[in-house]
């Protein structure tokens, strides 16, 4: 299993939508200028994995990771990581026929929000635990 991709909006230095696509099974390496924002790919990864230590991803309450702490109108950060799960010898137990896996994580100014289950318009299944604000949402499933 690999990430395939990752898509951030709203958070820290990307407060529109950017899809970082075309990561490499083996390795990889973001470059680019100085401030433009390599580090929060990588503060995204690990901050969509679940990290209660906010302090990893230098940030010290839940709101710094928003797009500047919601002063312009951005009120939530969303991740999403995209797994590839087609070597399925190496899935997680009961994602064996999942071709691939999106994990998700949110976080609102003010706090988190709810959670819940369900079924997204092409089929695909998703939820959302609120204890840690994280969605999984399962691909290849079908109806």
């Amino acid at each position: 299993m690999h990430i395939k991709e990752v898509c951030l909006e709203g958070f820290k230095s990307y407060a529109t939508r950017t899809l970082v696509p075309r990561f490499d099974p083996f390795f990889n390496a973001i470059a680019g200028l100085h401030g433009s924002g390599k580090s929060n790919i990588l503060d995204s990864i690990c901050f969509v994995l679940g990290i209660t230590n906010l302090q990893q991803v230098r940030a010290s309450n839940l709101q710094e990771p928003v797009y500047k702490q919601g002063q312009v109108g951005i009120t939530k950060a969303t991740v999403s990581v995209v797994f590839d799960n087609s070597d399925r010898s190496r899935s997680p137990i009961g994602y064996e026929e999942c071709s691939e896996i999106t994990v998700t994580r949110q976080v609102y100014c003010g706090g988190v929000r709810g959670g819940g289950c369900g079924r997204s318009g092409d089929g695909r299944m998703w939820w959302w635990r609120r204890q840690d604000d994280v969605v999984v949402r399962i691909l290849g499933l079908g109806n």
